[in-house]
């Protein structure tokens, strides 16, 4: 889609917003309220966004139906996903994963691992990247958006293929399109990286870091995602606070739901701040930017999600599912991993690994709130997650 129409949607959506009001509780509910009144039920979409674009809204409506909003925010994701089908897009398969996550509804599966199998059979190239329909050229943000999606699959579906899918394509993009000095190539065409990377490509890429740290549990996803975290901050943070590229929109909702994301899983770090600064920048000057990823990250900076950090010898396999089922964010420490995972996120340093069987400790903001010995415990301890916006 032409960017400038892309631009003049989203100015058009917002024109109503007090750009001096700052980050608020209400701004999700009134975003949500303009989408309502601009989607289109009888074709059922919202007409003049990409497919991208439509994925990141239809995440924030699904997000924004599970915390207690009424029935029409899931009806309009829903019939937005059933417009769409079947593509090539990334972030479609997730928002389907997202869907029947929520739903349960067969479809919803039945299309994302439509999506994602098909990816792995027609779209992947030798050493685990993908290059997306008709073209030879690898991508960083949309091989980023295929590491989310498949490690989404893997945490949804618990199928070891998808996780194992996205660890590939996260080493070639570590290998291939990352640079001496930590920054990041925009693409890469017959064996050759090619153009400095954007907003866009780091925002996604750590996101996408994020989300598979949570499915595999491996500490280096988390440092690597924090590195670029910071990386990203030196290129494109404004001295005012905000993350932009000029003349581009495209990647600043990505970066808000990343450091919101880094914010949860390392309560210690600088995350949270930037985050906030982020989505003031977007609630605010910056808000023509705003798409349904930075709304997602206003949901996860508002309403965020309680931590579970999981101490035991081994990482237990239902560890991704059950993070993923209650909407917690995980952590997992190990007496292998108990070093590098306490210089990464330092709130689990007081966390001890139990000599036998695990710990499950929640936690709000990096403390301590309970903790169990089991499941069945850890059930019966979470309070109901996700109140009403």
């Amino acid at each position: 889609m032409d960017k400038t129409l892309e631009m003049e949607y989203h100015r058009h959506l917002w024109q109503d917003w007090d750009p001096k009001a700052g980050l608020s509780r209400e701004l999700p509910g009134v975003a949500a309220a303009e989408l309502r009144e601009r989607f289109d039920w009888e074709k059922g979409g919202f007409q003049g966004l990409s497919g991208e674009q439509e994925a990141g809204t239809v995440l924030f409506l699904l997000e924004y139906a599970r915390r207690g909003a009424d029935g029409w925010a899931r009806g309009m994701a829903e019939a937005a996903l059933e417009r769409r089908g079947r593509t090539d897009s990334a972030l479609l398969a997730y928002a389907n994963l997202e869907a029947y996550a929520q739903t349960g509804r067969p479809v919803y599966r039945e299309t994302a691992c439509g999506m994602l199998d098909g990816a792995m059979k027609e779209l992947r190239l030798a050493g685990g990247c993908f290059a997306r329909t008709g073209d030879d050229t690898v991508s960083t943000a949309w091989n980023a958006q295929m590491v989310a999606a498949l490690s989404k699959a893997y945490r949804v579906l618990g199928e070891e293929t998808y996780l194992r899918a996205a660890q590939e394509a996260r080493l070639f993009l570590k290998t291939r399109l990352t640079q001496s000095n930590g920054r990041l190539w925009r693409r890469w065409r017959n064996r050759t990286p090619m153009e400095e990377g954007r907003l866009a490509d780091y925002g996604f890429l750590c996101w996408a870091l994020a989300e598979l740290y949570e499915a595999g549990f491996s500490v280096s996803c988390l440092r690597e995602a924090e590195g670029l975290a910071g990386r990203m901050a030196s290129i494109f943070q404004d001295q005012r606070g905000g993350f932009y590229e000029c003349c581009a929109a495209e990647g600043c909702g990505a970066a808000a739901l990343a450091l919101s994301m880094l914010a949860r899983l390392n309560a210690a770090g600088p995350w949270r701040g930037m985050a906030r600064q982020q989505l003031e920048w977007l609630a605010g000057e910056g808000r023509e930017s705003l798409d349904g990823l930075g709304l997602l990250g206003m949901v996860e900076e508002l309403w965020p999600r309680q931590e579970l950090v999981c101490a035991a010898r081994e990482v237990p396999g239902w560890l991704a599912h059950v993070g993923e089922e209650y909407r917690l964010a995980v952590l997992a420490k190990t007496r292998g991993n108990s070093r590098g995972l306490e210089n990464a996120a330092p709130c689990v340093r007081d966390l001890p690994v139990p000599e036998e069987g695990l710990r499950l400790y929640l936690c709000r903001d990096g403390v301590r709130q309970t903790e169990a010995e089991d499941l069945v415990q850890l059930s019966r301890q979470l309070s109901p997650e996700g109140a009403a916006v």
